[in-house]
């Protein structure tokens, strides 16, 4: 997002603020900028700075109402428009983001970046003429757009298949771009569509290295997660499985609430194994309301953590969890109802729908799910692991702790083991009926597993799943797998894997028992 801000007017604190913004000092920007509104609610400049400040320091609901602010009380500046329209394309809502672009490049036609926001969304949206366009323009602004560029070789990589000397074309224009100088977005982004275009050439050894590349760069762009962080994640699945058991989860159906609320459906799975094609699917059916990777559980967690105060928090999760009494859990079920309403834009729990809950790798969470909810509905995605971990490791995250660990094939193989070991030692104790559903079963017969899930979910059979694709939806998260809803099903990414053997090596030993477990091909 473009963090540049008009020169102030003649206030001495608006000054200030915009002096310690530049220098780096957001606590004191914010604190000034908040006091020039309180004197002056409706300067724009001030609601503009905040919205930036509040976006980096991830609190991006109240930035969009700042922007908002800021495009409300000074609409001709069209780095308001751009700022408002960065901050809905983070959330997701992807229409809304292209709306306030546009309006910005009306407003000012040198935004290279505003046009290259512009076409990465249309390329997500499949909307490959006008992305083209706009890269065009984001090109004329600027000819030496980095970030540009690469959006153009991909959207051509998306739109057909290249013939060799233009896959060299490609290369050659995108080499230079990701071996420069910096962590930037645009060499992760080059060194990510440089590896892409190896893989079409049929090159694994260099398409591999270049996803190496990728991450190196990214891992300092986004400033990973400490390994100290990671350790604490992997220890907490482990605790958390081992401590669960049938036992325990019969005891927890006991004391669940009698309060009449609606069974949660969800979907899950370790990332890249389907989610997202099963997600879009299910939700084409018009008695499902998707959610697509929105924190619902862990709103409720963070809920658990403030009732329960300093002692609850100081407790492992898996202790914690048996503190909860009967009026905990009732206000926690109503919690996340309110928490999924709020998500759906609807005033309360939806009866006639079924919200379908989708985050993959929530998979690790669900002891807390069966305690909240001992009569949910869980669906658990799987795929081939040695697809599914080369998938994570070549695709781009943004960087929480468990996203941190695909920047490593070895650290991806080592949550895999963890994350699909808690499920596989514990799946037999949930009292929640679930469902497991193979991604190489879907693509080969989408309709007969389509139809399976369907009546997992108690619904009645509606063709609308069978051409989803041709319905995507305007708000989409920032998964990896965007580029999918608009394709028909196909099984071009089954078996992915074997190309790579060679460089999944290290992590094979890892995989095997899960190979089996899940009743693949060794």
């Amino acid at each position: 997002m473009a963090s540049r801000a008009k020169p102030p007017r003649h206030d001495p604190e608006l000054n200030a603020a915009l002096t310690a913004f530049r220098s780096g000092d957001l606590a004191r920007a914010t604190a000034l900028y908040r006091s020039v509104l309180q004197r002056r609610p409706r300067v724009a400049d001030a609601h503009y700075a905040l919205a930036l400040i509040l976006s980096r320091q991830g609190e991006p609901e109240r930035g969009i109402e700042h922007a908002r602010k800021a495009v409300q009380f000074e609409p001709s500046r069209a780095l308001h428009h751009y700022a408002l329209g960065a901050l809905l394309r983070d959330r997701g809502d992807l229409t809304d983001a292209l709306e306030c672009y546009t309006k910005a490049s009306w407003l000012d036609a040198s935004l290279a970046d505003c046009h290259t926001d512009a076409a990465s969304i249309l390329e997500q949206l499949s909307r490959f003429e006008e992305a083209e366009a706009a890269i065009a323009r984001a090109l004329k602004a600027d000819p030496a757009h980095e970030r540009a560029q690469v959006i153009r070789a991909r959207i051509a990589l998306r739109t057909g298949d290249p013939a060799p000397d233009r896959l060299e074309g490609f290369a050659a224009e995108l080499r230079p771009i990701a071996e420069g100088d910096g962590a930037t977005l645009a060499r992760v982004l080059a060194w990510a569509t440089l590896g892409d275009v190896h893989d079409k050439r049929g090159d694994a050894p260099e398409a591999f290295e270049a996803f190496e590349r990728a991450n190196a760069v990214d891992r300092t762009l986004q400033d990973a997660p400490p390994d100290e962080a990671r350790t604490r994640y992997l220890q907490y699945i482990d605790a958390l499985a081992g401590a669960f058991s049938r036992e325990t989860a019969e005891r927890w159906r006991d004391e669940r609430p009698d309060d009449g609320l609606p069974a949660p459906a969800l979907l899950v799975g370790f990332p890249r194994s389907g989610t997202t094609l099963t997600e879009r699917a299910l939700g084409a059916h018009p008695a499902v309301r998707s959610l697509e990777e929105r924190p619902t559980f862990e709103a409720t967690r963070d809920e658990m953590a403030r009732m329960l105060g300093p002692e609850g928090r100081a407790r492992p999760f898996h202790e914690a969890l048996e503190l909860l009494g009967a009026d905990h859990l009732a206000h926690l079920r109503r919690f996340y109802w309110a928490t999924v309403s709020e998500e759906l834009g609807v005033k309360q729990a939806p009866t006639e729908t079924i919200a379908l809950d989708k985050l993959p790798i929530r998979i690790v969470d669900l002891p807390f799910v069966n305690r909240l909810f001992p009569e949910a509905r869980v669906v658990v995605a799987l795929r081939d692991p040695r697809d599914a971990c080369l998938s994570c490791f070549r695709q781009r995250f943004s960087l929480n702790v468990p996203m941190s660990f695909f920047l490593d094939l070895e650290d991806t193989a080592r949550l895999y083991e963890h994350a699909m070991g808690s499920w596989l030692r514990t799946r037999e104790a949930y009292t929640f009926d679930h469902m497991e559903i193979r991604y190489e079963d879907t693509v080969s017969d989408f309709e007969g597993r389509m139809r399976a899930l369907v009546r997992f979910l108690g619904l009645e059979w509606n063709d609308a799943v069978l051409t989803f694709h041709e319905r995507a939806p305007e708000r989409v998260s920032r998964t990896p797998s965007y580029h999918t809803v608009r394709q028909k099903v196909n099984t071009r990414a089954v078996a992915r894997w074997r190309r790579y053997e060679a460089q999944l090596a290290p992590i094979l030993p890892t995989l095997a028992p899960f190979v089996e477990a899940f009743g693949y091909d060794a």
